[in-house]
């Protein structure tokens, strides 16, 4: 997308989609996406040729959205609250047992062994030299630890301008896991670019050499988020481990939009399973090491041997309890 140096039949196209799209996201709350796409309403108006006249419709459209821009600001909460992340999603991917555990009974849960540390360790090592390209980014987990419901809302103060706040964006235009929320997810996204025509470019970071099943779990679920959040997805970039060390950066972005959809559902579906009052009835499978070993199997072994099945304690109903007296007879 080029909002700059354009004629007036082009930026009236452009401002006239943004403020639509800016509207439906308002209506729908989604403040972000909206506040967004307002921001290059303005953007269009002050940068286009604008010789001819325009109506006052036009000019009705262009006061309304710097309206409406400053509106949303305000409604952008500080903290979010939020159901799902890429973590909670890849588990529920995985197995939906492992999410509810992980949400409603994390005390079971296994701490990672000295291998499996190694292992984010070397991760986190692959993606900070990634990262080591890009030079005085916006850092927003070093501002902000793991205050994570507080990611978006200091995103979006980036994102919207402020050069004496972050001059560091304003110059070069990177964030470090820039925080967005959307349908009760929260999404980090390792390297977030903007360009001057407002295009926005995604890279997650794996310490792969190839894009692996549960890469693309953790990249449909980012796409689903930003998808609905900003303006203009010019590049989705996966960067994988090259043999001689090297990075290997890969655009994804047309194979993302054809999963969009499977996404939206599992969302949804994943929502509900943590609306439940009782553990879900899955046994023991392949799946509890497959992509990672799931780190409550020790909880589930414990309860098959107990005689418990998937249950911290026994539950038996009154058809339960006649089905036993008849078995023992």
């Amino acid at each position: 997308m080029k909002i700059t140096d354009r004629g007036h039949g082009a930026a009236y196209s452009l401002i006239e989609g943004f403020y639509q799209t800016g509207i439906q996201k308002m209506n729908k709350r989604n403040y972000v996406g909206a506040a967004l796409d307002f921001r290059i309403v303005d953007i269009v108006y002050e940068t286009a040729d604008f010789s001819m006249p325009s109506s006052d419709d036009f000019e009705a459209k262009i006061k309304d959205a710097a309206l409406n821009f400053e509106e949303c600001s305000k409604l952008i909460p500080k903290e979010v609250d939020y159901t799902l992340s890429k973590t909670t999603f890849t588990y529920g991917m995985q197995c939906e047992k492992r999410l509810f555990l992980y949400k409603n009974h994390p005390q079971e849960r296994t701490p990672p062994d000295v291998i499996t540390q190694k292992k984010f360790d070397a991760g986190h090592d692959f993606e900070k030299s990634f990262k080591d390209r890009f030079k005085h980014a916006v850092d927003v987990k070093k501002q902000l630890g793991k205050n994570f419901k507080q990611y978006p809302r200091y995103t979006f103060d980036v994102l919207k301008g402020s050069n004496f706040e972050y001059p560091y964006f304003a110059e070069n235009k990177v964030i470090f896991e820039a925080g967005f929320c959307y349908d009760d997810v929260l999404v980090l996204v390792d390297v977030l670019e903007r360009d001057n025509n407002e295009n926005y470019k995604i890279y997650e970071v794996k310490n792969y050499s190839e894009i692996k099943e549960v890469t693309w779990w953790d990249l449909s679920i980012q796409y689903y988020v930003l998808s609905h959040i900003l303006p203009c997805i010019e590049e989705f970039n996966v960067v994988l481990r090259r043999e001689d060390g090297d990075f290997n950066v890969i655009n994804v972005l047309a194979e993302l939009r054809e999963r969009l959809p499977d996404i939206e559902e599992k969302v949804g579906s994943f929502k509900q399973i943590l609306k439940r009052s009782d553990i879900p009835d899955i046994s023991m499978g392949a799946y509890c090491m497959n992509p990672y070993k799931c780190d409550f199997m020790e909880f589930c072994k414990k309860s098959q041997t107990n005689g418990q099945g998937n249950f911290s304690r026994k539950r038996y109903s009154i058809g339960s309890l006649f089905r036993k007296l008849l078995t023992f007879r």
